[in-house]
This record gives C-alpha cells, structure tokens and sequence, in this order.
C-alpha cells in the first residue's frame, strides 16, 4: 500500500507556469501599488539567482544585483537594478508559505517519474547558522525527488536543537 494520498499522478498541464518569472509572477506582491518601481517576480528571480551565485545576505543580493551582467539582466527583466533595502522589504514581507508551495509545486512538475513511481527521500537538517538568543535553531524536515534532485516540500518538524 503506498504511503502518499496522491492517487493520481501530477501531471503538466498548459497552464502551468514553464519559467521561474511566470511561477513567481503567481506569488501575491505584499507591498501596497503605489511607488512600486520592480516587478515582484523580478525581485524574486533576482534573489534565487543571487543567492545560487553564493550571496548570503541582503547587501550582498544587492550588490550581486548592481553588478550583474546585461545578458543576466535582461533574462532576469532587471530594468533598473534593486537596491539591498528593496531586497530586504520585499523578501522579509513575502509570503514564504505561498512561495514555498509554489515553487515545490512547480519543481514537482519537472519530476521524473521510473516505472510509473516516483522515488521521494526524506532528510532532517537543523538549519546552520539560525539560531538567536534565547531561541532554538529550527529544524526542516524536507522531500527530495529523485531524478531532477529536487526538493518539492519542507516542512518545519517539532524537533529544535538547543
């Protein structure tokens, strides 16, 4: 008996986004019209890529963000270039709930399925480096699918280290 309640496969459909700018273009912008000078799907494609390029903080997404090349940029819709304050409000107001199952949910569609199944394995990291002052550090419980290597879900599990 399988232990998913998904009986039937996920499969891709037309109106699913193919492209990271379509999927983040999904997630609602939590900041108010007025004033708004970046696309929230271009300050979050931005940040991914900063980030996959090794920036570890908002000045440095910033930073990668003033320097990156022209041909990147234009991928990226980068127009003007973000400050790290512009980073830092948007991606601290986001809601990360909604960009969670967005992204786990598009990254699901690119799986490959063997035999008709799809192999998931699932890994409990503390996360390094968060925890503060009189808090535990939080623990993740994620979901990787085999194939793309991809991890599809995560869930923040009971268990904390000191």
């Amino acid at each position: 008996m399988p232990s998913s309640t998904i009986t039937e496969p996920i499969t891709k459909t037309d109106t699913a986004p193919t492209g990271l700018l379509e999927l983040f273009a999904l997630v609602p912008d939590p900041r108010q019209p007025r004033g708004v000078r970046h696309p929230l799907n271009v300050v979050l494609a931005a940040a991914v890529t900063a980030v996959l390029a090794g920036a570890r903080s908002f000045a440095a997404i910033g930073q990668w963000a003033g320097l990156v090349d022209t041909s990147v940029a234009d991928k990226l819709g980068l127009v003007r270039k973000p400050e790290a304050s512009t980073f830092r409000r948007v991606l601290s107001a986001l809601d990360v709930t909604t960009f969670d199952v967005l992204v786990g949910a598009w990254m699901w569609l690119r799986c490959v399925y063997s035999g008709g199944m799809n192999i998931i394995s699932f890994d409990g990291k503390t996360v390094r480096g968060a925890k503060r002052t009189n808090q535990r550090a939080p623990h993740l419980l994620s979901a990787m699918v085999h194939g793309p290597d991809a991890v599809v879900a995560q869930q923040q599990s009971g268990r904390q280290i000191e």
